[in-house]
């Protein structure tokens, strides 16, 4: 999904509903990330974090 084709494909999206763990920097994020860098969803049980990257060019927002 993360090649640089696709990305310029997904730049009309506003929102994903995540980042598989199969791309390697959200594997590496998501072992470093702390509690406090969650905050609670509107989904019971469910916590979410935004956190900012930069592929192939293209500004994302994980």
């Amino acid at each position: 999904m993360s090649t640089a084709n696709n990305l310029e494909i997904l730049k009309k999206f506003t929102e994903l509903s995540r980042v598989p763990l199969g791309v390697k920097p959200a594997k590496n994020l998501i072992s470093q990330l702390t509690e406090a860098e969650f905050a609670d969803s509107n989904v019971p049980g469910y916590r979410r974090s935004q956190q900012h990257s930069d592929y192939a060019g293209i500004p994302q927002k994980w």
